[in-house]
């Protein structure tokens, strides 16, 4: 009986001091989340509360949210009693004029809800500060699209609450928040209605490659001759076409992205400002032409350590060739006896009982092929090559491999099912000569 009684005692004491330490450590909170001179005063507004919590982080929402904010730079001679925010090289080497109205390092800006994460700025939305941007490089009345940040993570009714307002998503922002097509006065609707933490008209100068900023900030004409991909807003009213028409743009193609149409254009009179300011325009950046060539990809593999080495094979990160091994290859089919993957004059790529697997009427399957098992022995060293470096090394990740090609359907055979393809790699007998189905 006394050792249950002690028992009882003991775990009454346990409890106690678990229930004390909690109060201590919430009071302290407390104390923290006071202004520096003292206690909160107890009818302190909130935001004077959370004002100096830069220490504490809240896991509920502990009093109402702010209302929205729009976060835009001011206009000429407009009174503000903020701050601009500008780039800091320092904080930004790499993107020197990235723009920000926070010094927090990127890591930490990653992680906040409140912060909108562009290539051209980074927006602390709570912070309440505009960015300084170029007068030239400013939207008008009518930006013709904004970045809509939710109040903490995305939920469907605040997708529910733009399509209801009118705004069209166009695609994700990170942190939280969307780019969407919106009239300014959609956007003002929005920013009065409380469903966002901020509504940011999307600025021409966030709309251009970074590449290309410190042309478009001094409005310097472009290379001679260089062209541009212009990717517009999906849906838009106006035909982008004859938008970039009016302003002087030549359109030389058209195609499809993910987030709307994409068009290859000579600019302007080499003016980049234009085209940024159409509200139409979604992103510009260099318009550069496709060409199948290893150099590059060996490089991004670790194959090589540079591509200035007179075409030599003995400068590489990873001195493997892969021999002994044979890779499975899923793609389009592969021409079997292009001279670059025919090693000492051997055809070393073989296939499935499908006729398209050693056929390839699409490029892409032997384009692929190359950049595992390609020799790199079909460009002569110290030529120079249209898109590539001087004296490039060209060759796979792999050289001396093999192949099993098993081909994808793309409209051109019966269909290919991932079960066809998983079973017949897996009863495949790989050899240094041969591979071949078994039975």
């Amino acid at each position: 009986m006394m050792s249950r009684t002690r028992s009882f005692i003991g775990l009454a004491c346990a409890l106690a001091v678990i229930g004390f330490w909690q109060l201590a450590h919430r009071r302290a909170a407390f104390e923290r989340l006071a202004p520096s001179g003292g206690q909160a005063q107890p009818g302190a507004p909130a935001s004077d509360r959370l004002s100096t919590a830069s220490d504490v982080r809240l896991l509920t929402n502990l009093y109402p949210p702010p209302p929205p904010v729009s976060v835009s730079a001011p206009q000429a001679g407009a009174a503000s009693g903020l701050a601009l925010a500008d780039a800091d090289p320092a904080l930004d080497p790499q993107v020197p004029r990235r723009l920000r109205n926070t010094r927090e390092p990127l890591g930490e800006l990653a992680r906040s809800e409140s912060v909108i994460l562009l290539r051209n700025a980074l927006i602390d939305t709570a912070a309440r500060i505009p960015v300084a941007l170029p007068s030239h490089l400013q939207a008008g009345d009518e930006p013709g699209s904004y970045l809509v940040q939710a109040r903490g993570a995305i939920s469907e009714a605040f997708r529910a609450a733009l399509a209801r307002h009118g705004a069209d998503i166009v695609s994700y922002i990170p942190n939280n928040a969307y780019l969407v097509r919106a009239s300014a006065a959609t956007a003002r609707v929005l920013q009065s209605s409380g469903a966002a933490q901020a509504v940011v008209p999307f600025e021409p100068y966030y709309k251009i490659d970074p590449s290309l900023l410190d042309l478009a900030v001094h409005r310097q004409p472009l290379p001679p001759e260089m062209r541009l991909n212009v990717t517009v807003l999906p849906g838009t009213a106006i035909d982008p076409r004859h938008a970039l028409e009016a302003i002087g743009a030549s359109v030389l193609a058209e195609t499809r992205s993910p987030f709307g149409p994409q068009f290859l254009v000579d600019p302007p009179a080499g003016d980049l400002v234009a085209l940024a300011c159409l509200p139409e325009v979604q992103l510009i950046e260099p318009g550069v032409a496709r060409l199948p060539m290893n150099d590059l990809t060996g490089l991004r593999l670790g194959v090589v350590l540079n591509t200035t080495n007179g075409g030599a094979l003995t400068n590489l990160a990873l001195p493997l060739t892969g021999s002994n091994i044979c890779v499975s290859l899923n793609d389009t089919g592969v021409k079997t006896n292009h001279p670059d993957l025919l090693l000492g004059g051997q055809n070393r790529i073989y296939g499935d009982t499908n006729a398209l697997s050693l056929a390839d009427t699409n490029g892409h399957g032997t384009h692929v092929a190359g950049t595992i098992i390609g020799l790199g022995e079909g460009v002569v060293a110290g030529t120079n090559i249209q898109g590539s470096l001087s004296n490039a090394v060209f060759r796979g990740i792999a050289p001396a491999a093999s192949l099993f090609v098993v081909p994808i359907d793309l409209d051109q055979g019966p269909p290919v099912s991932d079960v066809y393809l998983q079973e017949t790699v897996a009863r495949t007998r790989f050899g240094t000569t041969r591979a071949s189905p078994t039975s």
